[in-house]
């Protein structure tokens, strides 16, 4: 596995973590999961997921506390394939290690970055 992307942002700022498919493809209809993960265990908490225009919400429930209501996607990118998300409010806690994935794509792609909240 390749070094993570390092990203270093302010506390009580807002992020976005980049995540977009190399060849553009749409993903309106597929899914992509970010997680916070550990580096040392398989455990991870579940920050954000698109699942066919479905998202974490009260029907949809599996989102790390820490992350409720602090995260948003790009919906007009979805075409583009554009899997960014934008976390508000960022806390020291929020630091560490972020993985965008897309289970279900023929070639599964992974992208993976280190949260630094200074």
């Amino acid at each position: 596995m390749k070094e993570p992307k390092l990203i270093t942002v302010r506390e009580g700022s807002d992020v976005t973590l980049p995540c977009s498919l190399w060849h553009q493809e749409d993903i309106t209809s597929t899914q992509f999961i970010w997680q916070k993960v550990s580096r040392t265990t398989d455990n991870g908490q579940k920050v954000f997921l698109y699942d066919n225009g479905d998202l974490y919400s009260e029907k949809r429930p599996g989102q790390s506390e820490q992350f409720n209501g602090r995260v948003s996607h790009f919906p007009d990118g979805l075409e583009q394939g554009n899997a960014s998300i934008t976390i508000r409010n960022m806390t020291n806690a929020d630091s560490g290690y972020y993985r965008c994935d897309f289970p279900l794509i023929q070639k599964r792609q992974e992208f993976h970055f280190k949260l630094v909240v200074a």
